[in-house]
Formats: C-alpha cells, structure tokens, sequence
C-alpha cells in the first residue's frame, strides 16, 4: 500500500493519504516545510520497491529525510539520513549517517520522477513486514 502526502499551495491543504501520524508541525508562509510521520507499517510483506514519500518537484526543489525502518519480525533496525534534489527531468539522491543494529542491512534507499512527483522509494532485502518512521523537510523551489 502506497503512502502519500500532498500540501496543495493555493489552499494550504495537507493531504495525507493511506498513513498513521503521530505528529505533525507545518510552518505557514515559508520557504521551508517541515513535517514529522509515522507511515505506520508497510504491511506488505514483499521485497518489492515501495514509495515512502513523495512531493511536487516544481514545489519543492529538495528535501532531506532522517529515516527509521524496522524489520517488524526481527526487530533489527536501520536509521539513516537521505538528501534528495529533483529538477524538472533528474533526481539525485545521496544517503549518509547510516546505522544498523545487525551485520545485515535489510532496506535500499532509491529515488525516482513519476511525471510532476518527486518519490522517495524503499526496497527491502526481506519479505518481513517492515514499518518506515520519517522526519522530512522541504525546502520550496
């Protein structure tokens, strides 16, 4: 299952869709978004590429992400930071501060254009059911 959030500008309305949140803080009439969620459990279990978040790319021009994911069988856990740039036909994306409680890293992180929308997409190397935490900021173009 798909999750997906969408700030719509001309409203400012915060859409949400197919996510539990635990928190959530936007700051009006800026150019920086900053936003705390909890996707809840990919309940899935596949090794298939899942989108984790995704926004307007002529809205937002980057965003940097800190990341939990949790294996939710094993319990292992990885934690990390990604910044991703996306322009009208590329997207770039660069991860770093990676922390791992096992040997074995469980989860990829890849980004990807889908006509206007910019996506950050996860796969993982286990069919466990994995569960995403994310603290995001965007920053507007």
């Amino acid at each position: 299952m798909a999750r997906q959030l969408k700030y719509n500008l001309n409203n400012r309305v915060l859409t949400i869709e197919n996510m539990l949140v635990d928190k959530l803080h936007f700051q009006n009439d800026s150019d920086i978004s900053v936003y705390t969620l909890a996707t809840g459990a990919t309940a899935t279990a596949t090794t298939s590429v899942r989108k984790i978040v995704e926004f307007n790319k002529y809205t937002y021009g980057s965003a940097k992400f800190v990341i939990q994911a949790t294996d939710k069988i094993t319990d292992k856990k990885l934690v990390t930071e990604v910044l991703l740039s996306c322009d009208s036909d590329s997207v770039d994306l660069t991860e770093y501060g990676t922390l791992v409680t096992s040997n074995t890293r469980f989860v990829e992180f890849v980004a990807a254009i889908n006509g206007n929308i910019c996506e950050l997409r996860s796969q993982t190397t286990s069919s466990n059911q994995t569960e995403f935490k994310v603290s995001a900021t965007l920053i507007r173009i």
